[in-house]
């Protein structure tokens, strides 16, 4: 997502939202949710339907972590096809997901687990989940780079929770860097020079060497 098009899904009244979800009950909730805050809702329930991603123009995808694929089988850890297919298309995520199914609380009460996506996100978490470990289903969803993750004490997947994960993406695509900030942070990670922005240009800082 370019910065306009941040500041523009920022101030945007009505957002296209795509939902993918297989349990009937969330789905009804997501879409109770959404309508509630005045935007419009897109159901998806398996992969297939939401591998196109490009012809449906959106502007959010709020996503549950296990759904079926697109041969039909028992639900299974979707996200990495997903992640690639909203990069394609341009389009920021947040996964909805129970916080016990992945480990992300040592607690034995219900805890739903909402991790916000920017184009960012999606680009540093895919680096780090290509080849071999794109089919290790456990732990992707732990490796997932997240902008300000919430951890809310919750059994379901209420239309509260729902509404909480707009807001939270919304948050976390107004706070998003822009492309020049994305790779200076990534010519900094991979070589021994620092690199920052300034007025919107790279600018060299130092060497590490």
């Amino acid at each position: 997502m370019e910065p306009e098009d941040a500041l523009m899904v920022e101030s945007k009244s009505r957002l296209r939202i795509l939902v993918v979800e297989d349990n009937p009950a969330f789905m009804e909730n997501a879409l109770r949710a959404i309508a509630g805050k005045g935007h419009d809702a897109l159901p998806a329930t398996n992969l297939e339907e939401v591998l196109h991603l490009g012809r449906l123009n959106l502007d959010f995808i709020l996503s549950d972590v296990h759904f079926p694929d697109e041969r039909g089988g028992k639900p299974v850890e979707n996200i990495v096809p997903l992640m690639h297919a909203a990069l394609e298309a341009n389009v920021p995520i947040c996964f909805v997901t129970q916080a016990d199914h992945h480990g992300l609380t040592e607690s034995n009460e219900g805890y739903i687990s909402i991790k916000p996506l920017t184009i960012g996100n999606l680009f540093e978490t895919l680096a780090e989940l290509t080849g071999p470990k794109a089919d290790q289903a456990k732990k992707a969803f732990l490796s997932v780079k997240s902008t300000n993750p919430m951890n809310i004490k919750a059994n379901a997947k209420t239309p509260e929770i729902w509404a909480r994960a707009i807001d939270g993406l919304r948050n976390a695509c107004a706070q998003a860097p822009g492309p020049v900030e994305l790779v200076a942070r990534a010519v900094t990670k991979d070589s021994g020079l620092v690199v920052g922005v300034e007025k919107g240009l790279p600018v060299l800082r130092a060497s590490r060497r």
